[in-house]
């Protein structure tokens, strides 16, 4: 037996000649993101994980195969919708529930340990935690994968609404938000800094301080306590 399926772990196709190492996840999983997330973070499952695919259901080797049908998200122990703590208290432990469903077999509980996880239940709203102690809790946001990437990935979704801002525009304000957002939750005040004055200086003014022989810029506090700095060039 040979059938074409879909990765869940990376999204590709592949030819199997043996399902035996199989573990289907159905489409419409809940935490599809988080799960994914902890998959990319080291997690390790019993079997490969495949999207589930329509077009094979009847036959009866496919029908055969184990599935998650659903899953649940425990932050120390803790469901997430029940968790005692505002989301700004940072868990110990980040758990993804994975019920797995078989024919002929009783259904089955497993859990996979997770860094971060995200509520993608509504739309453009940020709403994650991450584990004390997370990779990214440097001040270069270095981890398993980009956590901007992957909190854009989960809950952005552009406007159809033909007077809103293009689709372009509308991520770049939702870039920007989520930026803020994650600079305060893993990065120190002064490695935040540091990373918003280094996007201060724009195309064009790096192309005129570049004209004139600019070398250096240095902002000064006005002094009068508002938040009003003087720039002083320096070639």
């Amino acid at each position: 037996m040979r059938t074409r399926t879909r990765s869940s772990a990376t999204g590709e196709h592949r030819l199997l000649a043996d399902a035996s190492h199989v573990l289907l996840v159905d489409r419409d999983i809940p935490d599809a993101h988080t799960l994914e997330g902890a998959l990319h973070s080291g997690a390790r499952q019993e079997r490969n994980l495949y999207r589930d695919e329509p077009q094979y259901e009847g036959y009866s080797w496919y029908d055969r195969l184990p599935r998650i049908t659903n899953t649940r998200i425990l932050i120390d122990g803790v469901p997430w919708e029940e968790r005692p703590s505002a989301e700004s208290v940072r868990p110990a432990s980040i758990e993804v529930e994975l019920r797995i469903e078989e024919a002929g077999q009783p259904d089955r509980t497993l859990y996979l340990p997770a860094l971060i996880h995200v509520d993608s239940n509504c739309a453009n709203e940020l709403s994650f935690t991450a584990v004390r102690q997370s990779p990214w809790d440097n001040d270069e946001l270095k981890g398993p994968f980009s956590v901007s990437d992957f909190l854009l990935a989960a809950t952005f979704c552009a406007s159809d609404d033909v007077e809103s801002d293009s689709w372009n525009t509308q991520r770049e304000a939702y870039e920007e938000a989520i930026e803020r957002e994650v600079n305060s939750y893993f990065r120190s005040p002064r490695a935040s800094l540091m990373a918003i004055l280094g996007k201060a200086i724009g195309w064009e003014a790096s192309r005129l301080a570049e004209q004139i022989g600019i070398k250096e810029i240095r902002f000064k506090r006005t002094g009068n306590g508002g938040m009003d700095w003087d720039a002083e060039l320096l070639d």
